[in-house]
């Protein structure tokens, strides 16, 4: 009888250890998962900042100005009197179905 109660233990300590051996294989695979994730995180953070600041470099009115100078002449700063009230948008809008004054030019190669 206490053969049998030594091997049914034998057997249950045998499968614990194989229960336990599987998890920790489970657990460093999720690990390295999420190491991928962080790291594939902070790449896109950084490409994002540079991302950023490069838009902030092209977007900057002087640099906008002289391109605009430089490439298209009718391209002009807004000025004040471009800006209406609500109420009297009507006014300054073409009727429901006329087409505008000025056909838009088709866009250049480049």
């Amino acid at each position: 009888m206490s053969r049998l109660v030594t091997l049914l233990f034998a057997v249950v300590a045998a499968v614990s250890g194989l229960f336990l051996y599987n998890k920790k294989q489970q657990t460093t695979a999720l690990d390295h998962q999420i190491a991928q994730i962080v790291e594939q995180t902070e790449r896109t953070r950084a490409q994002t900042a540079m991302l950023r600041a490069e838009w902030a470099m092209l977007n900057q009115p002087d640099r906008l100005a002289t391109l605009a100078s430089r490439y298209d002449k009718a391209l002009q700063p807004v000025a004040p009197t471009q800006f209406v009230q609500m109420s009297a948008l009507g006014a300054h809008l073409p009727p429901v179905g006329v087409p505008p004054h000025h056909p838009v030019p088709a866009p250049r190669a480049t």
